[in-house]
């Protein structure tokens, strides 16, 4: 059992302003094979530019691009998946010794598969080949002409869903014998110096970085956990939270943050609000949310919450009071839910929609002649507007959204304290006053007089105030969305 401050409601609106929420693991990166070092510090690459490993050098010493080459490289870099691609790389190996030996490789991998190319010692330990998969031992095969030692040379790579090809120096493209399998894509270059004095520089990616047009006005949620349009049952003391969000092509807005909301029926506020920074997430681009959370609960065992999704942004970039924030809720989930208990969740929880009274059918077998005709008229009139039992329940679900969108859900809320302080009042009683010392009962029996009809003078001015507090409140809408539209 916990006892936890409760988040507010407003967390949803501004919580990812604020930086209260838990940083989930995103995935968001560029193509790997895209570098030419120059903008980078000399000295260690680890660390520079989403190199990891165990080594390497920017160095000034060589290269094709001023200012930097690398060397003493033992390194990846990983981006987006790419299934099918080309891309260029420079190198130089400087000595070598022994048939076969390799002087430098480049590793392209996956998540499920790789390939290697690799720079090898030719002949008379003074030049070099390239040498690719092969079925003949020791599983790579040498391609293309001698080149000499101590010479930069371009090195193209292409692979397609079963082929992997090479060239050299803008050659003709060389395929592989040994097709490859590279599943979804390949993401990571590796990069390798065997100990030679090999130097590396500039990649190029010859991949068309558009991307495919998404369609569509408002953001794609794909949520995984917890599963869409289902009661989940979950761990509440630590859950995953997880999904994607893709921004359509058309979408010119910025999304900076990604509220779930976790709601107890019948509460005022939420359970919990987790706020998932997405940075600055504009059209085209999709990002993968991963993060666990908590709910308090009182007792374990019988604890159902409803999740939604809103997401808050600016309407472009910058921070300015004409460029307000806004929040848009994400309504393609009206019934997800988490629960810690087995039973299932009561069935009060998913409302049915009534369908609205209208006119019975007629009868029409015992009519006959002109009578039967007018019957069957009636009976095709009223079917004509009494929509399906489908149709009726796309509507309330409609509905039901709407009004836990801005501004109807602020309006409910404000209604039901208004009943709520209404109620409350004791219009029977006599409140005391006390001044300097001496007390008096306060006399309100004239605000209890008949004016007539059953209308007090109480009521009157009741009803008075609380349309003048409902006009104030209206005006003020209308300038909030008049400042916004």
């Amino acid at each position: 059992m916990k006892n936890k401050p409760v988040f507010s409601l407003f967390l949803a609106v501004i919580g990812g302003f604020v930086g209260l929420s838990m940083l989930p693991a995103l995935a968001r990166a560029a193509a790997p094979f895209n570098d030419d070092f120059d903008s980078y510090t000399t000295g260690e690459l680890v660390g520079q530019g989403g190199w990891s490993g165990s080594l390497g050098v920017v160095s000034t010493s060589e290269y094709t691009t001023a200012p930097n080459g690398i060397s003493s490289i033992s390194a990846s870099k990983t981006g987006i998946t790419i299934p099918a691609g080309e891309f260029y790389y420079d190198i130089k190996p400087t000595a070598g010794s022994g048939y076969q030996t390799p002087v430098g490789q480049v590793r392209v991998l996956g998540d499920t598969s790789s390939f290697t190319i690799k720079a090898w010692v030719y002949q008379n330990n003074t030049n070099w080949k390239l040498a690719i998969p092969c079925n003949t031992y020791p599983g790579f095969c040498y391609v293309g002409d001698p080149l000499p030692f101590g010479e930069w040379h371009r090195i193209g790579v292409r692979w397609t869903s079963t082929t992997l090809s090479v060239n050299v120096d803008a050659g003709s493209w060389i395929d592989s014998e040994v097709a490859i399998d590279p599943g979804a894509g390949y993401k990571t270059i590796n990069l390798q110096d065997q100990g030679y004095g090999t130097y590396f520089d500039t990649i190029d990616q010859n991949y068309d970085p558009t991307p495919p047009v998404i369609g569509g006005y408002d953001p794609i949620l794909e949520p995984t956990d917890p599963a869409p349009d289902t009661s989940t049952i979950v761990d509440l003391d630590n859950f995953l939270v997880a999904g994607k969000l893709t921004i359509p092509t058309a979408d010119t807005k910025i999304y900076e943050n990604l509220s779930v909301i976790f709601n107890k029926p019948g509460a005022f506020l939420p359970a919990n609000v987790l706020n998932i920074d997405l940075g600055e997430l504009t059209a085209g681009e999709n990002i993968e949310y991963s993060a666990t959370t908590s709910i308090d609960y009182a007792a374990p065992g019988n604890n159902f919450y409803k999740v939604s999704y809103a997401v808050n942004g600016r309407t472009y970039a910058g921070s300015s009071l004409l460029n307000p924030v806004f929040s848009t809720t994400l309504l393609e989930f009206d019934n997800t839910w988490i629960t810690d208990s087995t039973n299932p969740a009561p069935t009060s929880l998913f409302p049915l929609a009534v369908k609205p009274d209208a006119p019975a059918l007629e009868d029409c077998s015992g009519y006959s002649g002109v009578d039967k005709i007018v019957c069957d008229m009636k009976n095709f009139i009223v079917g004509a507007f009494l929509p399906s039992d489908e149709a009726i329940n796309q509507l309330s679900a409609t509905m039901g959204a709407f009004n836990s969108k801005f501004p109807m859900n602020y309006l409910a809320e404000i209604f039901g304290s208004f009943s709520d302080i209404f109620a409350g009042v004791d219009e029977s009683s006599a409140p005391s006053l006390t001044i300097m010392g001496n007390t008096q009962v306060v006399d309100f029996t004239l605000f209890t007089q008949d004016l007539g009809a059953g209308v007090t003078l109480g009521g009157t001015i009741k009803i008075i105030l609380t349309f003048l507090i409902l006009a104030l409140f209206a005006f003020w809408g209308f300038n909030y969305m008049h400042r916004i539209f």
